[in-house]
């Protein structure tokens, strides 16, 4: 069973895009973490 679920994610400043289709499942019970540039 997924807790997450995202599919064709897209983001856009502007006219510039930046995320076209991005699909992402995170399964109950796993452990995810994103991790930026500056490490928060």
């Amino acid at each position: 069973m997924d807790v997450l679920t995202i599919k064709n994610l897209k983001k856009s400043f502007g006219s510039k895009e930046v995320l076209r289709g991005f699909d992402l499942s995170v399964s109950e019970h796993c452990i995810l973490g994103f991790i930026g540039r500056n490490g928060a």
